[in-house]
């Protein structure tokens, strides 16, 4: 998978609209039906459907509870305060990128978001290339376990990690194939 999946995917998560329309019946969307609509309630449609509506001025985006400056500095204090990664809410830096740069105006405080964002990314590319050095740096194990890794950082470090893993497994081939062997008996 590669981060344009990635993002894709999120795409699927439910986010909150508050939709200037009504309806008495689900709506029929190109992925199933949505619905039924009641001006000024919040309703929970997937992410594209929601940017969908907002494109055609039929709602509003509710960004979610963790996607608040409050719920961002707090996610940058846990992920300060613990050696490994902190459990980030799914889709966390996709769902963030697309609100705070396409949906700028349902959003307040915006501006004062992606810069949290990529403090948060920052501080766990750190983490990860920490781990990734110290696994690499080993001989005696071959799985590398991180716990709370979104889908996006796998994406990005799984084309690392295996080219860095075959190399190894390569370089260790051939010295055990040139070493001198053992001549007792």
């Amino acid at each position: 998978m590669d981060p344009e999946e990635c993002d894709f995917m999120a795409e699927d998560e439910p986010i909150t609209v508050i939709p200037n329309f009504s309806t008495e019946q689900p709506q029929e969307f190109f992925f199933g039906l949505a619905g039924p609509f009641e001006a000024g309630m919040p309703i929970d449609v997937p992410l594209f459907v929601a940017f969908y509506l907002r494109r055609r001025h039929k709602a509003k985006i509710v960004a979610p509870k963790w996607l608040t400056i409050e719920e961002l500095k707090k996610f940058i204090q846990e992920e300060r305060g613990m050696p490994g990664l902190t459990k980030l809410p799914k889709h966390f830096f996709e769902i963030s990128r697309v609100l705070i740069s396409k949906a700028a105006h349902d959003i307040t405080e915006h501006d004062q978001m992606m810069p949290l964002v990529r403090d948060i990314w920052d501080m766990r590319i750190s983490k990860m290339r920490k781990l990734t050095a110290a696994f690499l740096g080993q001989a005696t194990e071959n799985q590398l376990m991180v716990d709370n890794i979104t889908e996006i950082e796998t994406c990005l470090a799984r084309r690392f990690l295996d080219e860095a893993t075959y190399n190894i497994d390569k370089f260790t081939e051939l010295f055990f194939a040139f070493a001198p062997k053992n001549t007792q008996q």
